[in-house]
């Protein structure tokens, strides 16, 4: 297919309000357009016309999941140990928000950390350190639980997690993750079934933490109590670090639920799609 002109894109945009039965032609050449389409259906999607509006909106939404996808696949094709957590956990909220500037949320979780930086000491107990990164996620900057909109799809967009301060145990693990990383510590994520925790390992000692409740330090007994409550078998795995292939899979298998939760069918699809491209 030829690559169309401006003029022509512009001209095929004008064409959305056609009958449905002439649509296929139309919407065929815009989405093989790509990128290039965007900026006259963006201008569409604004326009007074319900119709013209509604399918310019559809068109850019495809679009824009294409190039998502896209982006997905070259990450999905990176070995396990070149994956960047933070660089996943907002490719899955560019699904939701499509013209997400990282760099912006990027800068709070760096103000956050060298906050947290000021007040550690090389001399520190394991505990000692959890506790300062408890102290100021929790109690200064306000991070907590959404126990009541718990299944809300802005929690699995990491942020939204960081404007809201609100999260579920995977995307306020991911936070202490990244924050961690900042500081140079050596936490990673675990991904308990249930629940998701992350672990800190010093020569010396593990210990378990659950960013969900306000950074509670946990010992393996309490993690095994922990999954046997939850009706889990005592699995050596369930308590391993995982990789972030793993966290950034399990983040679109749960938005992929609450959007099956919500009977939006289509969504869950897309999500679903994504999950495949890491695992597959």
């Amino acid at each position: 297919m030829k690559v169309l002109t401006d003029g022509e894109l512009r001209a095929l945009v004008r064409l959305l309000d056609e009958e449905e039965k002439n649509l296929v032609l139309i919407e065929e050449h815009l989405l093989a357009a790509g990128p290039a389409a965007l900026p006259y259906l963006n201008e569409a999607a604004q326009s007074p016309d319900p119709v013209v509006r509604g399918r310019a909106r559809q068109l850019v939404a495809k679009l824009r999941f294409r190039e998502l996808k896209d982006a997905f696949r070259r990450y999905a094709a990176l070995a396990d140990w070149e994956m960047d957590l933070e660089t996943g956990a907002f490719l899955v909220a560019r699904y939701g928000y499509p013209d997400l500037d990282p760099a912006v949320y990027a800068a709070e979780l760096d103000r956050i950390a060298a906050n947290i930086a000021r007040n550690l000491r090389d001399e520190m107990y394991m505990e000692d350190v959890i506790d300062v990164i408890n102290e100021h996620l929790f109690a200064v900057e306000g991070f907590r639980p959404d126990n009541r909109r718990f299944y809300d799809p802005e929690n699995s967009y990491i942020h939204r997690v960081i404007e809201r301060r609100t999260g579920i145990p995977i995307t306020l693990s991911v936070i202490y993750l990244l924050i961690a990383k900042r500081l140079d510590l050596p936490i990673s994520g675990v991904a308990v079934p249930g629940h998701f925790l992350v672990r800190y390992d010093s020569p010396f000692e593990t210990l378990w933490i659950d960013p969900f409740n306000e950074g509670a330090i946990l010992s393996r007994e309490d993690c095994e109590e922990l999954l046997q409550a939850m009706g889990y078998p005592v699995i050596e795995e369930y308590l391993r670090p995982c990789t972030v292939r793993q966290i950034i899979a399990r983040i679109l298998t749960n938005l992929a639920q609450v959007f099956i939760r919500e009977g939006e069918k289509a969504k869950a699809e897309d999500v679903q799609s994504l999950v495949r491209l890491l695992i597959s």
